[in-house]
């Protein structure tokens, strides 16, 4: 009996570290994203690279939200997810009612105390989950991130490309005869330049797919 009780009373102790180590990463991640300009964060790095590539190839992000919220949900460091502290800590909560359910079934009465005992932390363990409220916090990180994509990233995008395209005109065709060499090794150059663009145009439209087919 003694062996249950000590148990139980472990697996509460245990599953509110790891909800408020869960807590604690994610609000980590907050603070960046407050601080999202500085993109110190690999998940914040990963998700504007992501963005600022599609904004060159013109692939336009309706649900900028469910964007984020994938890169979010699938970013993981050593195999943990943001919310996969939290899942453990369910999981030692329900192991301590496991422990207390075998104490009522096989000790009865003499066990009813300690049952009611970790009913209480059981209690207090949820009610501590809601101050925390992860969720509520996941969603602010989202909030940031969007807006910070939609209404400053997206913008300094479509700037810098009409940039691009103000100072570099289409020249119009200039019939000639015959084309000297200095004409040739324009055109060389040219053909040189549109080459480089067009295999680093292809290396960010290879990593754009291969992020969504993954």
């Amino acid at each position: 009996m003694t062996y249950l009780n000590y148990s139980a009373i472990a697996f509460f102790m245990l599953g509110m570290l790891l909800e408020t180590v869960g807590f604690v990463r994610l609000q980590f991640f907050y603070q960046a994203c407050r601080n999202i300009q500085q993109a110190k964060h690999a998940l914040l790095k990963q998700i504007l690279l992501r963005f600022t590539n599609c904004g060159r190839l013109n692939i336009r992000i309706r649900n900028t939200s469910a964007f984020v919220k994938r890169y979010i949900n699938n970013y993981s460091v050593a195999g943990f997810h943001y919310n996969t502290l939290e899942k453990f800590s369910v999981f030692c909560i329900i192991l301590g009612l496991l422990c207390t359910t075998i104490g009522t079934f096989r000790y009865g009465e003499t066990f009813y105390h300690s049952a009611l005992i970790y009913i209480l932390l059981s209690v207090i363990y949820v009610l501590f989950g809601h101050f925390l409220d992860t969720e509520a916090l996941t969603e602010q990180c989202v909030s940031v991130i969007t807006d910070y994509l939609d209404n400053t990233l997206n913008h300094r995008i479509l700037s810098s490309e009409k940039e691009k395209q103000s100072a570099n005109p289409h020249p119009q065709p200039i019939r000639q005869s015959k084309p000297s060499e200095k004409s040739r090794e324009v055109s060389d150059n040219k053909n040189n330049t549109k080459q480089k663009m067009d295999s680093g145009n292809e290396e960010i439209i290879f990593s754009v797919i291969n992020d969504f087919l993954v």
